[in-house]
């Protein structure tokens, strides 16, 4: 079964106020912190270890933007399992 993607809607993310992570698909997932505050992670794996990337705050970053970042993210590791290119080279930091 394949994973879905586009899960989360731009009116849910507004709405979500319970703290916890939230999977739009594809390692994006939206981050709501015991204080409210809303951040994009995207979550991967590099050599068997789990690995965080923060996307941006909410406030700064919206839904479809954060989908923009991820897509390079998810399509390089997919086609070259970040040997050469790992999502934090990618992303410029």
């Amino acid at each position: 079964m394949a994973r879905g993607s586009n899960k989360l809607t731009a009116l849910a993310v507004a709405k979500q106020k319970t703290p916890g992570r939230y999977a739009d698909g594809g390692g994006l997932y939206l981050q709501i912190s015991p204080t409210g505050s809303k951040s994009w992670l995207f979550r991967y794996t590099r050599q068997g270890k789990a690995r965080e990337m923060g996307l941006g705050a909410l406030a700064v970053v919206s839904l479809l933007q954060a989908r923009e970042k991820a897509g390079p993210l998810q399509a390089n590791g997919k086609s070259t399992g970040w040997a050469t290119c790992p999502p934090l080279t990618a992303r410029g930091g």
